[in-house]
């Protein structure tokens, strides 16, 4: 098995930090190019455009993947082992999943309501 000796593995670890520091930089500036890319097309379309849609589609697909790297970077300094790493992902996933499900029970709910409050019954808002 590869082992290194204390020197090299300080060594790789640094040669590690600064090719993640390189692709956050890089990350940062596809986010920043998607924002502008962004912001130009709405001057040119309406919101509901399938061209503002897809740059929209665009930035998030770059600042998440921004925000991947980030962490990877942060967990250089902060010592986390590949475990804490996996272990906040995780966190991160429930607390989405978690958003996901309230807005989904308070649409519920207002359909619900909708339903059994007067718009079944032939009254429009």
């Amino acid at each position: 098995m590869l082992a290194f000796d204390p020197t090299e593995e300080k060594t790789y670890s640094l040669l590690q930090r600064l090719s993640y520091k390189e692709e956050l930089k890089r990350q940062a500036t596809h986010v920043l190019a998607a924002a502008y890319k962004g912001r130009s097309i709405l001057k040119k379309n309406s919101k509901t455009s399938h061209a503002y849609v897809g740059s929209i589609r665009n930035f998030r697909k770059n600042i998440l993947s921004f925000q991947k790297t980030a962490r990877t970077v942060r967990s250089f300094y902060e010592g986390d082992t590949d475990i804490e790493i996996l272990g906040k992902s995780v966190e991160g996933l429930y607390e989405e999943l978690s958003n996901l499900k309230n807005g989904m029970e308070a649409i519920q709910e207002t359909l619900t309501s909708m339903k059994g409050g007067g718009f079944s019954q032939g009254l429009r808002p």
